[in-house]
């Protein structure tokens, strides 16, 4: 299918893209990312999620190796626990920003 690019029209949308891991696949919409965690990654208590891209403040990945597996991490403000530096404001210790 083509894209409509005349004046005034919406931009195209990008095609969704599925990743597939050992505990999870995840589906990249242009607006948000779809999480569905399989039998095992459900086991530690994980959960199926959707997380719009406007509330992702920082993101963090390993690449894998032949030992480790990699992974990638979307924070968000909601996050707590080993995200945190020690400041005042939660969104500039995830992001490690400063807002003047």
């Amino acid at each position: 299918m083509g894209y409509d690019l005349s004046k005034g029209a919406p931009a195209p949308m990008p095609e969704e893209r599925i990743f597939k891991g050992y505990v999870a696949t995840v589906t990249l919409y242009a607006d948000r990312a779809e999480i569905k965690r399989k039998l095992i990654g459900k086991v530690s208590g994980a959960r199926d999620c959707v997380i719009p891209f406007k509330a992702v403040v920082k993101v963090r990945s390993k690449a894998p190796t032949r030992l480790v597996n990699g992974y990638v991490q979307l924070a968000t403000g909601q996050d707590g626990g080993q995200l945190r530096i020690a400041t005042a404001h939660a969104q500039e210790a995830i992001a490690n920003t400063r807002t003047p």
